[in-house]
């Protein structure tokens, strides 16, 4: 996997629930990590939003 800028981060956040579909999220998330081994470092936490989305919206009535 080559190393892309930060906006390509962006747009791997938006692929991520095809990669979820596919059942191939493991290795996409492993992937990045390798690439940008910070990620979970700081403000910014890589795909976080679809995940507690859900349960916000089940949450409020």
């Amino acid at each position: 996997m080559e190393r892309y800028t930060i906006p390509s981060l962006i747009i791997w956040e938006h692929y991520l629930v095809y990669a979820v579909t596919l059942g191939v999220a493991k290795e996409v998330m492993k992937q990045l990590e390798l690439v940008y081994p910070n990620l979970t470092e700081g403000d910014y936490r890589f795909g976080h939003g679809w995940y507690y989305w859900p349960m916000g919206r089940s949450i409020n009535p």
